[in-house]
């Protein structure tokens, strides 16, 4: 099978995944096993590819690494990866000589901040028990990162398919060092190295404190925010030990306050909660655990507070030393006390202070599609034609919305005394916003607040043709353990509005880790860097697609042009940007572009051509629709493109000598 027809495997998978049952989840559970089993099979077939292709483009690798198979750590999210087992990074005498970690950043952009958490062992859980050496290839010998060492937590560790490996702690850092940021559609490599140290029985015996932390310092990375300070308020006691405190530059401070919480769900009547329908069980209030087990570990690169609540529910809140705030929840398996009780796990987050009451009440922002925000009102309807009032029945499950990437709270200007109470002074409008990792439920069900359903497990079928109780079992009939994380923002509105769908596009296309057994150390000429790019696209130009064309390549009449499918998506509002000429002549490592023809989104008739056949909607604005304007001149292709629009172009090519990052 040639290369493009396993790709084509794949796109094909992806496809089938399109069906609204797998893209809702309602589908039987034999049926979402069978997808997985499609999606892995594809999956599996097109890493074959990718390294093939990585060997091509970072020769270097077939002389640094023992295995042409390098792991693509597809189990991160259970804290493993099988080229990091055990003792698998540690250098010693009997021929291990560390790792690679290849990071590919998938997006047009340079990153810079990455946060990267890799699992690895390490004796006694005590770090200064092990010297770590974890440095950028392409700078040369000695550029070293610094690091953190986390435990695992409890709950990852008792995860039914995690019972094999021993690594139990996070190795974490920053990959972005010496003002070097990740290369845009590319690989930024680094080199990872473990020795153990032999350490006096009472040094080990000794080093059991707080902080987790390397030698070498963490020092603050490129800032999230130049207006906003956070910290972590940390207590030993109560439902919410955790706050954060969000000072502006202004002087006022905001608290967000976060807990993670559960309904019951209706399991009588002639309507339960199901795979179809969220309705919390009438008469019940939402759900508290109790008090929390408290962990803090503080280091220079991090600091990181564990909330267990029982065993089967986790709340991690992290906050990184360049500003960056996020949580992670561990949740499952719900226990339903022998087919009783169904529970729908949340988590609420409430801001509290000056700057973030909306400018009508109940207002909040959910994304559509993972793009554009629509405006929200609690207990309204605003876009329904209705004759009569309109009246919420059910005032949790009627005010819940699909989130595909990010909640908003927008605030509106306040004004506030000075704490010695002399004058009033002017604080700005603040905006609020959680980045999910995957499609959840949201809502906001009072000013200031934001909360995100996680888990659920329904002991009822609710009737709407699953024939089925959501009650998914996992590989130890006990029931499913999910793990995921929200990013978190608090930051003047106008910050967020201006840094929103470039985050939410970046935050969809995380970084991916493969990485392979080392041969040897590196030495000075050696580096593992490539970018498929000459130059990074504007921060509100976001590359979609970068596809060889014809899709199937092989078929393809040996005489054709080289071609490239290229889909770019103007991230900015009609009312904050102008068109955007972008040059694509050389924009691209080693092709010139020649050529460029606009055709429709799914690349099977020229826009022109569509344009003129489709037809006008009453709600459309005028002009937004229309092509995207080409200008060839003697030796330059130029696009130019319209805000809030997403261009597709086939582009012929010619093979061209060095250039790029």
């Amino acid at each position: 099978m040639g290369d493009d027809h396993q790709i084509d495997t794949l796109r094909r998978a992806m496809g089938v995944m399109q069906h609204h049952d797998a893209v809702t989840g309602t589908e039987k559970e034999h049926v979402a096993h069978d997808y997985a089993r499609i999606l892995s099979e594809a999956v599996t077939a097109s890493e074959a590819i990718i390294a093939k292709s990585m060997f091509k483009l970072l020769p270097e690798l077939n002389n640094l690494t023992k295995s042409p198979w390098p792991s693509f750590c597809n189990q991160l999210n259970l804290s493993i990866c099988d080229v990091l087992e055990y003792r698998g990074p540690y250098s010693n005498g009997s021929g291990g000589n560390g790792v690679y970690v290849m990071l590919y950043n998938p997006t047009g952009w340079s990153l810079q901040s990455a946060w990267i958490r890799l699992p690895i062992f390490v004796p006694n859980e005590e770090p200064n028990q092990v010297d770590i050496r974890l440095e950028l290839t392409h700078l040369g010998v000695g550029h070293r990162l610094p690091y953190q060492l986390i435990p695992i937590s409890q709950h990852v560790r008792n995860i039914p398919e995690r019972k094999i490996t021993k690594n139990n702690m996070d190795l974490v850092f920053n990959a972005v060092g010496y003002g070097q940021p990740l290369v845009p559609v590319g690989f930024t490599s680094l080199y990872l190295s473990i020795t153990e140290k032999t350490l006096p029985q009472w040094a080990s015996n000794s080093y059991r404190t707080e902080r987790y932390g390397s030698k070498s310092r963490c020092t603050t990375s490129s800032r999230t925010s130049g207006s906003m300070f956070y910290d972590l308020q940390v207590s030993n006691h109560g439902p919410r030990p955790v706050t954060v405190i969000a000072n502006h530059t202004s002087g006022a401070t905001q608290n967000i306050i976060m807990q993670m919480m559960y309904y019951y769900g209706e399991t009588y009547g002639p309507q339960p909660s199901g795979a179809y329908v969220f309705l919390p069980k009438s008469g019940y209030v939402i759900q508290s655990f109790p008090d929390p087990e408290v962990k803090d570990y503080k280091g220079d690169c991090v600091r990181e507070v564990h909330l267990k609540y029982n065993d089967w529910a986790t709340l991690i809140i992290r906050l990184y030393n360049n500003q960056e705030l996020e949580t992670e929840w561990i949740v499952g398996p719900i226990p339903d006390q022998r087919f009783q009780f169904s529970r729908e796990v949340i988590v609420r987050y409430q801001v509290v202070g000056d700057g973030i009451s909306p400018s009508e009440p109940g207002e909040f922002f959910t994304d559509s599609a993972g793009r554009r925000l629509i405006r929200r009102v609690r207990n309204k309807r605003p876009d329904w034609n209705m004759n009569k009032t309109y009246s919420e029945t059910q005032p949790v499950a009627g005010n819940y919305y699909p989130i595909l990437s990010r909640i908003i709270l927008k605030g509106k200007k306040q004004t506030y005394w000075t704490r010695s109470g002399k004058f009033s002074q002017e604080f700005p409008a603040m905006g609020f916003v959680v980045y999910t990792d995957r499609a959840q439920g949201g809502t906001s069900l009072s000013d200031g607040q934001v909360e995100l359903m996680v888990h659920r497990r329904l002991v009822r079928d609710d009737g709407y043709g699953v024939g089925e109780a959501l009650v998914e079992n996992g590989i130890d009939n006990r029931g499913l353990v999910v793990r995921g994380t929200h990013r978190l923002r608090l930051d003047e509105l106008i910050v967020v509005e201006a840094d929103d769908q470039h985050v939410a596009s970046q935050l969809a296309r995380p970084i991916k880790v493969v990485i392979g057994q080392a041969a040897r150390p590196p030495q000075l000429q050696d580096s593992l860097h490539w970018s498929a790019l000459n130059a990074e696209f504007p921060p509100h130009i976001h590359l979609l697609s970068l596809i060889a064309w014809p899709l199937m390549r092989s078929n393809a009449d040996p005489g054709e042009k080289n071609q490239i499918l290229l889909r770019l998506e103007h991230l900015g509002s009609l009312e904050t940007h102008n068109a955007e000429q972008i040059d694509l002549t050389y924009r691209f490592r080693g092709v010139r572009v020649t050529e460029a023809r606009e055709v429709t989104l799914t690349a099977d008739q020229d826009k022109e051509v569509a344009q003129a056949r489709r037809l006008n909607w009453p709600t459309e604005i005028p002009g937004l629709s229309r092509p995207s304007w080409l200008t060839k001149t003697s030796s330059n292709v130029v696009v130019t493109l319209q805000p809030s629009t997403i261009s597709t172009f086939i582009l012929d090519y010619q093979p061209e000598t060095k250039r790029g990052f």
